[in-house]
């Protein structure tokens, strides 16, 4: 998906600094506020808070694993740095597409629901599709 990630420059440190819209889905009627623990890591992995519902909170988290599992698959040896990146764009990229999105949150619930140690990442419906997009980055 092209244009969905723009360099900006560099920071203060000389690190690259990128524009990542995020698209989120729309929020739940009723939706809480997300947890404590939901912000934070929504801070953690973006360095500020998003003005988020719990759902759009939990969507988010979602594809931030999605993408960890795909970028710790398909680029194992490169450094934290970059598969951190990578893991963000891959969240851009899922978020930015419905079908996707639906796809990377039922791979979530399954999961949790009934593989503990987490689905096989490369049977996933969508990781041929990050796997061609990555490739192609």
């Amino acid at each position: 998906m092209a244009g969905v990630v723009s360099y900006v420059g560099d920071d203060e440190r000389g690190n690259p600094v990128f524009d990542m819209p995020l698209t989120v889905p729309e929020p739940k009627e009723l939706d809480p506020p997300p947890s404590q623990r939901m912000t934070a890591a929504i801070i953690d992995l973006f360095g500020i808070p998003l003005d988020l519902t719990g759902s759009q909170a939990h969507a988010v988290l979602c594809c931030r694993d999605y993408g960890r599992a795909c970028v710790s698959r398909l680029m194992p040896t490169h450094p934290r740095a970059i598969r951190d990146l990578f893991s963000k764009l891959v969240l851009v990229y899922i978020l930015a597409d419905a079908d996707r999105l639906a796809d990377v949150l039922a791979w979530s619930h399954r999961r949790f629901d009934r593989q503990p140690d987490g689905a096989a990442i490369a049977r996933t419906k969508r990781f041929a599709d990050v796997s061609k997009w990555l490739s192609a980055q």
